[in-house]
């Protein structure tokens, strides 16, 4: 067993099914990543490379890990986009999202810096 040397802070973000909060998923392995749909690499791998590992495992021990999307880009992955994105990668996967300010938030709370880029040719 893995025992995690910080608390884990609970949190409530918008899915396309409703309200999510960390702790619905008391209980369970819990994978908190944060990206966005448009990511054009790093996000699709690494929701690959999970997925796939899920399917290396028995279906129990699959379905004792939830992993759940947080997006950093609110203003283009609604609710149904994310649920469509992360759904390629794994059936049980969560997306999640809410206001720009309420996603800074919880990105704090885990440490978590991002900024938006502006590319210029």
């Amino acid at each position: 067993m893995i025992q995690s040397p910080e608390p884990s802070f609970d949190f409530t973000l918008t899915s396309a099914n409703g309200d999510v909060s960390l702790s619905d998923y008391r209980g369970k392995l819990v994978l908190v990543y944060f990206g966005y749909t448009f990511c054009p690499d790093v996000c699709p791998a690494t929701l690959a490379n999970v997925g796939q590992a899920l399917r290396s495992m028995s279906e129990s021990q699959a379905d004792d890990v939830q992993l759940i999307m947080v997006s950093l880009d609110p203003g283009r992955d609604t609710p149904e986009k994310l649920a469509e994105y992360v759904g390629h990668f794994y059936p049980s996967f969560v997306g999640i999202t809410g206001s720009q300010e309420t996603i800074e938030q919880v990105a704090s709370l885990y440490g978590i810096f991002y900024e938006k880029a502006r590319w210029i040719r």
